[in-house]
């Protein structure tokens, strides 16, 4: 079985406003955030939260949208928009 290699994220928007912490199981780029690889909820826009198919996240401080709540595998992911959020790995 090949090993995975993970990382720990954390997710800033674009206008600065430190999201979360999110630990990434695989290499490559961000594309859907798992809400259970969730590690620290910033704004407490994740964590604690009924989501339902399709409803979007929006940032806090600016009001941008990060990404849509999409059901992946079975599991509630974040589908993360590309160009209003930066990664920072640590």
């Amino acid at each position: 079985m090949p090993k995975t290699s993970t990382s720990i994220i954390n997710i800033i928007c674009q206008c600065g406003q430190n999201i979360t912490r999110y630990k990434k199981k695989k290499k490559g780029r961000l594309v859907r955030m798992y809400i259970d690889g969730i590690l620290e909820d910033k704004c407490n826009l994740f964590l604690n939260k009924k989501f339902e198919n399709g409803e979007s996240v929006h940032c806090p401080s600016c009001n941008k949208k990060i990404g849509h709540i999409d059901m992946s595998k079975a599991n509630l992911a974040l589908k993360v928009n590309q160009g209003w959020i930066k990664k920072i790995i640590t």
